[in-house]
Formats: C-alpha cells, structure tokens, sequence
C-alpha cells in the first residue's frame, strides 16, 4: 500500500470539497465536488492495489469501487448524473450551459457522502498521513482555507 499516494489523494479530494464550499456560482461548485468525488473514489481504488484509473466518470469509478465493497452502489444511482452535471465544461457535450441550484444541492450530498463513507474505509495510518501532508503545505500557506 503507498499510503503517501493515497494519503495525496485524500488531500485532494479534502481541498475541492472544501472549495466547492466557496460562494462559487452552480456550475463552479458543482466542477470541484465532481473533483473531489473523484478524487476519493480514487484514493479507495489505490487502496485496493489497483493503479490509477484514468478516467472522470463517476459512474465508471463506482462501479469499480463496488467490485471491493457492495457499499458502493448505493451510489450508482446518481453517479452518472454527477458526471453529466459537469457536461457543461465541454462545448461538444452539455446542452446546458448552467447547472439547476437544486441539482446542485443534490450533488453537494452526494460529495460529501463519499466523503464520508471513504473517510470510515481508509486505514488511520492513511489518514494520519494526509492530516500531516495538509499540515505541512498548510505551513508553506499552500492550500491555505480561503473565505472562512
């Protein structure tokens, strides 16, 4: 297990929730709760021993995770319409250029689901090791909070 690979992803994923939180116009927020569902979903991939997928859809990355733990798809339902929410990023992709508040909202709970339910997997030496890394770029004011 390379704790300090998956420890950066938590940090990670921990750094776009947190700016996700930001007053940020939907579609903004709604980029960085995808980054860091993503973000998550990763670091319990890595966690698995499976090298880093390189892809950004949800769905897919869910369904990966599932292959560890049956937990996962609880969140199968709306991970296809995480990944679609962020369509609007692409201009060959999105019909819509903006994001619904409530969609957003919706993609808010979800974020933060994963989140949580990752966070309660992750060994404590994981997550030990990604508070130390956020102590020590915190130091250096890197990835320093903004607007609290």
């Amino acid at each position: 297990m390379n704790v300090h690979k998956i420890a950066g992803w938590i940090l990670i994923a921990d750094r776009d929730l947190r700016a996700s939180t930001l007053p940020l116009c939907n579609e903004a927020a709604v980029f960085w709760m995808h980054s860091s569902t993503e973000g998550y979903l990763l670091a319990y991939l890595l966690l698995q021993g499976e090298d880093r997928p390189r892809t950004s859809d949800i769905a897919e990355l869910v369904a990966r995770c599932a292959n560890y733990d049956a937990g996962f798809l609880e969140f199968a339902d709306f991970a296809c319409e995480m990944t679609s929410l962020t369509s609007y990023a692409y201009p060959d992709v999105g019909e819509d250029d903006f994001v619904d508040p409530a969609k957003a909202e919706k993609a808010r709970a979800f974020a933060q689901r994963i989140e949580e339910f990752i966070l309660a997997r992750m060994p404590e030496e994981v997550i030990a090791h990604a508070e130390q890394l956020k102590r020590h770029k915190s130091s250096r004011g890197l990835d320093a909070p903004t607007g609290e």
